[in-house]
């Protein structure tokens, strides 16, 4: 971040706000900016900021800087995302029409899961469920995932205080005759990926006939 003025900076501070607002993010303080004299001696500030702690939402960072004639403004940045957890399984059912003693039934080694992910948001925007936003997914055997999971190709997004995804997926893993155990793990993930998700995971049984 960097804030200059032919006067100099006199005082600088930020608070973090709503997506493309100036209306500050309740309970959270004002935050000081560091004060640096540039190469003609004139106060600035030329300063890396680090966020933690946020909880998933969308933000906006709104600097208020003051020069020395105590004339003060205000400039708001673009809205950037912040994942804090993992998102919430709101639902996992089989979709087979059959079942044996709880657990769905195929004859022909072919199934249907059908999940919906939550992920609620502290601040949101009107496409915070669409911007760059997609469901990924393991499905194993053994609950051992080793990559990333796999990107969930058809899903539908709807906004609800934040994002809400639901999908099928269309036999996961292959069956094999008797009973079969899945462990399902289910994350949102930025596409492309900058980074690895974090999961919430599950798991439901089949049986084949």
């Amino acid at each position: 971040m960097k804030v200059t003025d032919r006067s100099g900076i006199a005082s600088a501070y930020y608070y973090l706000s709503k997506p493309d607002s100036e209306i500050r993010i309740e309970e959270l303080p004002n935050y000081p900016l560091t004060l640096t004299m540039d190469s003609d001696n004139i106060a600035q500030v030329n300063q890396t900021l680090t966020l933690t702690g946020l909880p998933t939402g969308a933000y906006s960072i709104v600097v208020v800087a003051k020069d020395p004639h105590g004339r003060e403004s205000k400039k708001v940045s673009p809205y950037f995302g912040m994942r804090s957890e993992a998102a919430i399984i709101d639902t996992l059912n089989f979709t087979e029409p059959k079942t044996l003693n709880g657990m769905g039934t195929t004859t022909d080694g072919t199934y249907s899961v059908y999940a919906v992910l939550n992920e609620p948001h502290a601040a949101w925007t009107s496409d915070s469920a669409l911007k760059y936003q997609k469901p990924v997914y393991y499905a194993t055997t053994d609950g051992m995932p080793t990559d990333n999971g796999a990107l969930v190709s058809e899903f539908t997004a709807s906004n609800n205080s934040g994002g809400n995804y639901a999908f099928t997926l269309d036999t996961p893993v292959p069956l094999q005759e008797g009973v079969n155990t899945i462990y399902f793990q289910f994350g949102l993930i930025n596409a492309p990926a900058d980074d690895k998700p974090e999961f919430n995971r599950s798991k439901t049984a089949y049986h084949s006939l």
